[in-house]
């Protein structure tokens, strides 16, 4: 019987991907702790930092938001994603998830993988370097995701809005 090695990774990725969200969802936890509230970002622009990470295809797109509304905060009187050092936190995440988290994620999914396929033939040949980049960028874009989406929950329930 034919065994289909992706949708295998795929099983595991998916495990994989749920697991790092939920140390993801701790880290955010701990660094909204830390915030004050005053003055607190405009719920529209945290629906905004999640619909970006929604819409976008690109690792940048959450930096580049970050990065204009800390220009922004320049000319105001009131700077909530400066404010203790927020901006710096989140861009500091954000790397981290693209590079660090995303890789591990992968290299643990394929490790499971290949454990689980030990007596199947071709499981190295289905994850080249052109195919792990990839995969690599997807995972980030999802992860990415969640870290929007952990940030923006946690923030507002916090904040009481």
């Amino acid at each position: 019987m034919a065994v289909n090695i992706n949708y295998v990774f795929n099983v595991f990725l998916r495990k994989q991907i749920a697991l790092k969200s939920d140390e993801i969802a701790e880290t955010v936890e701990e660094l909204i702790k830390k915030l004050s509230f005053s003055p607190s970002l405009d719920p529209a622009q945290i629906h905004r930092f999640i619909g970006i990470a929604y819409s976008s295809d690109s690792t940048k797109s959450l930096q580049e938001f970050i990065e204009r509304q800390v220009t922004k905060e320049k000319k105001a009187r009131e700077k909530p994603w400066t404010k203790g050092d927020l901006h710096k936190r989140l861009l500091s995440k954000i790397k981290e998830i693209v590079g660090k988290d995303s890789n591990e994620v992968y290299e643990k999914a394929l490790n499971k993988t290949k454990e689980s396929l030990k007596n199947v033939e071709n499981v190295e040949k289905e994850f080249d370097e052109a195919n792990k980049k990839k995969i690599v960028h997807d995972i980030s874009i999802e992860l990415l995701k969640r870290f929007a989406t952990h940030f923006g929950i946690h923030y507002l329930y916090k904040k009481g809005g």
